[in-house]
């Protein structure tokens, strides 16, 4: 009996095991957004908490793209693009702060100036 017992535990720890391995990061994000829900966490805060997170992740894809597209030209060292890409990889909210500021101090000499527009169409 008692041998019958350990193999029921042992096929449904298995089971267990086989399904946490097939768990997605969203899996886990629905988890935690119904525990917030049943724990009557304020409704507003969350919902400000997952557009931030919404947002933040925007951003970041954006400036991936942004570093993809541009050619090895744009850049003044050899290894320029892989350090970036991997500063945006490993550390997200530090990566994106600095590569979209030194986009925009590097690369804002192809934006017109507003006084050239203006002559432009006079």
């Amino acid at each position: 009996m008692i041998e019958m017992a350990w193999i029921a535990v042992t096929l449904m720890y298995r089971r267990l095991v086989r399904q946490a391995r097939s768990l997605r990061p969203w899996h886990i994000g629905l988890v935690l957004w119904a525990a917030a829900v049943a724990a009557a966490v304020r409704l507003d805060l969350m919902a400000a908490l997952v557009a931030a997170v919404v947002v933040f992740v925007g951003l970041w894809m954006y400036e991936i793209y942004v570093l993809m597209t541009a050619g090895d030209d744009a850049f003044p060292g050899r290894f320029d693009k892989v350090l970036w890409l991997a500063l945006l990889l490993v550390a997200p909210p530090v990566g994106l702060l600095l590569f979209r500021s030194y986009r925009e101090a590097h690369w804002a000499a192809d934006k017109p100036l507003i006084g050239e527009a203006a002559r432009d169409f006079s």
